[in-house]
């Protein structure tokens, strides 16, 4: 997969953030601290992308965007027979998600990005995670620009998300490693940022956000002191 022909098609110029275990994988430049990857690969990339921002770009086919970097791609079929794909694959079976904050309760999946003539999956505290997205570099061939979230961020987001993750202990396992690692790494890097990012995570929120980040928290032994 060529993460540089995503990028020259301005993916995340337009407003696309890459999230997470190919986001955790460029996070160890940012914060100072090699982060274990060996046992966390994965063969999906995630795409957040807040349809909002693409509105305004010229629209291009993601689908089309994602043949130039290999054109076996195609899109999957959804449920719905009438719904637009959020999710490709290539022929050696690499798998792409386009993924989208969740707005209403309501929202249908996938949510059509009518820009890029594709759908997207609606996910809570999706919208949280992506405020203020920073620059990293993907390690593909001599880097690669992308955007990803604020490390603190998905350190908290992780917390949360693997409590919810009641059917699926292996994703679980894989969230509390990632947000363990980043918040040792943090706590010595960057503490104001981590505790700030689990302070206004536990605000949004008791039930939804506080309690199952407190949770992972305990669950992991760890300690986030805030205001």
């Amino acid at each position: 997969m060529s993460w540089t022909r995503l990028a020259y098609a301005g993916i995340f110029a337009g407003g696309g953030v890459l999230v997470g275990t190919a986001a955790y994988q460029c996070y160890a430049p940012l914060v100072g601290h090699s982060l274990p990857s060996s046992s966390l690969m994965t063969l999906d990339v995630d795409l957040a992308t807040a349809s909002l921002v693409l509105e305004a770009n010229e629209q291009k086919p993601f689908e089309a965007v994602l043949r130039h970097a290999d054109k076996t791609f195609t899109g999957l079929p959804t449920l719905n027979s009438k719904a637009l794909s959020s999710r490709f694959r290539s022929a050696s079976g690499f798998l792409v998600d386009l993924l989208t904050p969740q707005l209403r309760r309501r929202d249908t999946n996938p949510m059509p990005l009518k820009n890029l003539q594709a759908g997207a999956i609606p996910l809570q505290h999706l919208g949280w995670l992506l405020e203020q997205p920073v620059q990293a570099v993907a390690l593909h061939g001599a880097g690669v620009p992308v955007t990803v979230p604020q490390p603190a961020r998905y350190a908290a987001h992780k917390l949360i998300i693997a409590q919810k993750r009641t059917g699926d202990p292996a994703r679980r396992r894989k969230d509390l490693v990632q947000a363990a690692t980043l918040i040792e790494a943090l706590s010595k890097a960057d503490p104001f940022a981590l505790t700030d990012a689990v302070a206004d995570a536990k605000s949004k929120g008791r039930e939804g956000w506080a309690r199952p980040l407190e949770r992972s928290l305990a669950e992991l032994q760890l300690k986030v002191e805030v205001a």
